[in-house]
């Protein structure tokens, strides 16, 4: 009884402690008077819902909105119990630290300089349209020399810019950043201060954008996590700065780099670091390093992340340490007893680096297994085992299923594949039979499995397609609808590719050019959908389908048809000159229209059963007829489509298509779809003249 009493009494505390962690939340509605204890009551900021955390197991749920703020989490949880800041639906909540400027003049005697009014301090200013970040100059004269620049006058409350092309600013999407965190746990006061600790925090599904010195930035976090963010144009993208067993996982980050310190970039674990994990993320488009471990290491993990068109791809650099130096470096973690656990190797598996304009991967002091990546000289691994290693000039011959998608896995007729020690497939991808092709020069007799051995009919393909594999379309004009049916992927999703982006044409013989029906888990992208009596595209009784970078044109009846599916998302398509633009009937919970072009449908988005549950219809230009007709009720314009809560960050404009009555809908260089779409990507495929 001795024993058992306290055991008793131990388990009703711990119960306690559980049953008292508490949910709050935030909205764009909210009040920060409220008492935030729903969505129907929540606060407005998220720093108000950050102050009502009260300790381990609490957490905030944030809904779907642009808050400019800068949000400061300095409370910790524990390792079982951390707390937990999350977006409600992750891609929809996002933390802003810019302005956008407009009522641009120019200036008097200074060709291609333009002036307009800032009140606030400013280091980084990007040019969006044009993926510019503009170099901060001296002085005016300066800027006058030199384009894609810019200066500022605090007192005046006055920047000046040259844009990237000489050209005017009409077309120009210039945003100037002036906050500087976005979401933070400092921690501590002094930077080289390894105490106090950061316990036991979560940060989920964020959208962060544009702040002068980190998108989300940790220090001494100690079981701490991020995850399902994307960051993009920030000075620091996704960055904790000495950690023990934490974990950045399934983020996104481009765009992201410090003309001050050349050691930064989109993402990073740095500083004294132990049992830690860098699992599953893109970092894409910047000029300083895509993904690292830099500092001191022990038992580190880089596993499955992919890095393209960076200066550094993925990277481990630094002093690697033994158990017992990691137990000094990190005495202060972990309550002051790190615990570390003996004879763990740094782990550099599964990475891709790929069209990368300095090093691909640098594997220093670790176990380098099954990446991909252009060769490096640099980086002393301490076991080098089934890479796959090549020259940029060699691309070509390596095999690869698609380049230009940044898919680096292995055509079956590559000679690489069961090339390793004991017939395994070196890289970061072992080969199956999970990709397949089709063409018009191929034969359904064929195995499907590479370029050279493609299929022939889309029947044949949609056929034997299943479930989670990839087919990739090669270019042409196919002439017969591809039918999927029944495939109800559980992890990967099943993809649907033109190998080369706008070079696959479904010309539909018939009511339909793409049909889905039965599915879940499908994703479309890069086709060219047109000449459908009924629908270009169709997706009936689905799940969790996607159509992205494609373009729908001239389908009679309607480009996209959605009947009675949920979490179907339209994306970056350009969809014009259809009868309608996109038609959703019948139950079609948490449907996204976002990022499009629609133009010319009639109306462009017909909700023939009324709004959907959770349903998205923003930063799309959207016009030439009837903007949308929901039920009964026509909303002629985009004017009454946003005075209805809806398209805040939508337009209405001249498109500006290369050539669309000859079907060529590329972006011309002015274009007003160019940096205004969805994660200040283009509006539209985004396909370039």
């Amino acid at each position: 009884m001795r024993i058992i009493a306290p055991l008793c009494v131990l388990f009703m505390l711990t119960a306690a402690c559980l049953a008292h962690a508490d949910t709050w939340y935030v909205a764009i509605e909210g009040d920060d008077t409220a008492p935030g204890t729903s969505l129907a009551t929540a606060f407005r900021t998220i720093n108000r819902g950050v102050e009502a955390l009260q300790g381990p197991g609490d957490t905030l749920i944030v809904g779907p909105g642009i808050y400019h703020e800068e949000v400061f989490v300095e409370k910790s949880g524990t390792p079982d119990q951390p707390i937990t800041i999350k977006a409600l639906i992750p891609g929809r909540t996002e933390l802003v630290g810019s302005v956008r400027l407009t009522d641009w003049r120019p200036v008097e005697d200074r060709p291609q300089v333009f002036v307009t009014e800032l009140d606030r301090p400013c280091y980084l200013v990007y040019e969006k349209d044009s993926g510019t970040e503009y170099t901060e100059m001296a002085n005016l004269r300066l800027v006058q020399k030199n384009a894609g620049t810019f200066c500022t006058d605090p007192e005046a409350g006055l920047i000046y810019v040259h844009p990237s092309d000489d050209s005017w600013m009409e077309h120009h999407i210039v945003d100037a950043c002036v906050l500087d965190y976005g979401i933070a746990s400092k921690t501590t006061v002094n930077d080289w201060d390894h105490e106090p600790r950061r316990v036991g925090l979560v940060i989920d599904g964020f959208v962060v954008r544009d702040y002068n010195t980190y998108g989300i930035f940790m220090h001494n976090a100690d079981y701490c996590a991020i995850r399902n963010c994307i960051t993009h144009h920030c000075r620091r993208g996704i960055f904790i700065y000495e950690a023990l067993r934490s974990e950045i996982s399934d983020c996104e980050a481009w765009a992201c780099a410090d003309r001050f310190n050349r050691e930064q970039g989109n993402i990073g674990i740095m500083s004294y670091v132990a049992e830690c994990l860098l699992e599953n993320n893109v970092v894409h488009d910047t000029r300083q390093h895509g993904i690292r471990f830099y500092g001191g290491h022990y038992g580190n993990v880089m596993r499955g992340n992919i890095a393209w068109n960076c200066h550094i791809g993925v990277h481990i650099k630094g002093a690697f340490s033994d158990r017992e130096q990691t137990e000094r470096l990190l005495r202060f973690a972990d309550g002051g007893a790190p615990n570390i656990k003996p004879d763990l190797p740094v782990l550099f598996e599964r990475n891709v680096a790929h069209q990368v304009d300095g090093t691909g991967l640098i594997p220093s002091a670790s176990v380098f297994a099954h990446n991909t990546g252009a060769a490096s000289q640099s980086g002393s691994a301490t076991e080098r085992r089934l890479n796959l290693e090549y020259a940029p000039e060699d691309e070509e011959a390596m095999g690869f299923v698609a380049p230009q998608w940044h898919d680096l896995r292995l055509q079956s007729n590559s000679p690489h594949v069961g090339a390793g020690v004991g017939g395994e497939t070196p890289g970061a991808f072992p080969y199956r039979d999970e990709v397949f092709f089709v063409g018009p020069d191929g034969d359904d007799n064929n195995a499907g499995t590479s370029v050279a051995r493609a299929w022939r009919t889309l029947q044949a393909a949609g056929e034997r397609l299943q479930a989670g594999q990839t087919l990739y379309l090669l270019p042409g004009e196919y002439t017969e609808t591809l039918s999927l049916q029944g495939l109800q992927a559980e992890e990967a999703p099943t993809l649907i590719r033109a190998r080369e982006k706008g070079s696959v044409t479904l010309r539909a013989g018939g009511k339909i050019a793409l049909n889905i029906s039965d599915c879940t888990g499908v994703k479309v992208e890069g086709l060219r959908l047109t000449g459908a009596t009924s629908a270009g595209a169709a997706i009936a009784g689905s799940a969790e389908v996607t159509i992205a970078e494609c373009e729908v044109f001239a389908n009679a009846a309607a480009g996209v048809q959605v009947d009675g599916s949920r979490d179907v998302r339209v994306m970056q398509s350009t969809i014009v000159g259809n009868g309608v633009g996109v038609r959703a009937s019948g139950e079609t919970p948490a449907l996204w229209i976002v990022g499009n072009i629609i133009r010319g449908g009639e109306p462009c988005i017909e909700l023939s059963s009324g709004l959907p549950e959770d349903g998205w219809f923003d930063h799309n230009n959207i016009g030439d007829g009837t903007v949308a007709a929901v039920a009964e009720q026509a909303i002629a314009d985009l004017a009454q489509w946003q005075a209805m809560g809806f398209g805040a960050r939508s337009v209405d404009l001249a498109p500006g298509l290369a050539d669309p009555n000859a079907d060529d809908f590329r972006l011309t260089r002015t274009s007003l779809c160019r940096g205004r779409g969805y994660l200040d990507r283009h509006m539209g495929a985004g396909r370039e003249v």
